[in-house]
């Protein structure tokens, strides 16, 4: 099991203030699955016109591992300032030391009523080309507004 717990209070720009606390919790179901949930809050005082704010993020992860180059995770995100909810999943394959396959599924919803705010499918390969020892990031990304997910071009 893992647990945490951070703090901060003090001075923000402009003569602002900054309260801030976050909390996780996780346990591994050894040697495959790996859940977590985490939770930060924030409120931040400054003078006029930004005056005060207060906004959480919250939300649960979760890892699988099936081989020793074959990964799963997923995790959801609240988002009370941006009214946003978020799912995020990717799948990523290892193929070779520091040379990775991901593909990635976004989702973003508005919290009430719960609708779709954006979609969007990646495909990012990273390579370590030798003797150079760089990595080479090579992305494809696609974001689908709510227009086209309501046209059924998903």
């Amino acid at each position: 099991m893992t647990y945490g717990f951070s703090t901060r209070f003090g001075g923000y720009y402009q003569n602002g203030n900054r309260t801030f606390l976050s909390a996780d919790l996780g346990y591994r179901f050894q040697p495959y699955v790996s859940a977590a949930v985490s939770a930060s809050y924030n409120h931040i005082s400054m003078i006029a016109p930004w005056n005060k704010t207060t906004f959480w993020l919250v939300g649960p992860r979760i890892d699988v591992t099936f081989t020793n180059t074959l990964f799963f995770t997923t995790f959801l995100q609240y988002n009370n300032q941006q009214k946003n909810i978020n799912v995020n999943t990717r799948f990523q394959w290892r193929y070779k030391p520091a040379s990775d396959l991901f593909i990635v599924y976004t989702d973003n919803y508005f919290p009430a009523p719960f609708n779709v705010k954006k979609q969007g499918t990646g495909i990012e390969v990273q390579l370590l080309v030798e003797p150079l020892n760089q990595l080479h990031l090579l992305g494809v990304f696609q974001e689908l507004s709510q227009s086209q997910v309501s046209e059924g071009m998903l």
